[in-house]
């Protein structure tokens, strides 16, 4: 969410979309309150909530004790969504592109890893350079 932040605010004429997991979120409650202190109006922030560690092995989190939508809007979002269905995730990101951010999307999603996508192949390096690659487009 960071690295988010910072493009957002480093590239205020473009829209910049984080995806995120609902653990790396409760990990790092403080890029919440930066993102809502900061107020990026180009920012939305896609949280996929599947209740788990997902890509530590599906450790439970407490995301369903904790609705990090409403964290988001005690820290400063704009605004925030809540999806439980295909369709509602569609209207909410509809909804996100036209409202001014920090805004916030929550996707209830099923927990599980997808068939063929392994971790990434890719070094730190390399996904730093194409990352600074394309933020400079």
């Amino acid at each position: 969410m960071s690295i988010g932040l910072g493009l957002a605010l480093a590239q205020p004429r473009k829209r910049v979309f984080v995806l995120d997991g609902d653990g790396n979120v409760l990990m790092g409650m403080n890029a919440l309150a930066s993102v809502g202190s900061e107020r990026p109006v180009n920012l939305v922030h896609v949280v996929l909530d599947d209740r788990s560690h997902a890509s530590t092995g599906g450790q439970r989190t407490i995301s369903g004790d904790v609705k990090l939508e409403s964290v988001a809007s005690a820290v400063g979002y704009r605004a925030t969504h809540r999806a439980d269905s295909v369709d509602s995730f569609d209207a909410s990101l509809r909804a996100a592109l036209v409202q001014p951010g920090p805004v916030m999307v929550l996707a209830l999603v099923d927990g599980g890893a997808v068939k063929g996508i392994g971790r990434v192949a890719e070094t730190p390096p390399e996904l730093a350079a194409r990352f600074a690659a394309e933020a400079r487009r």
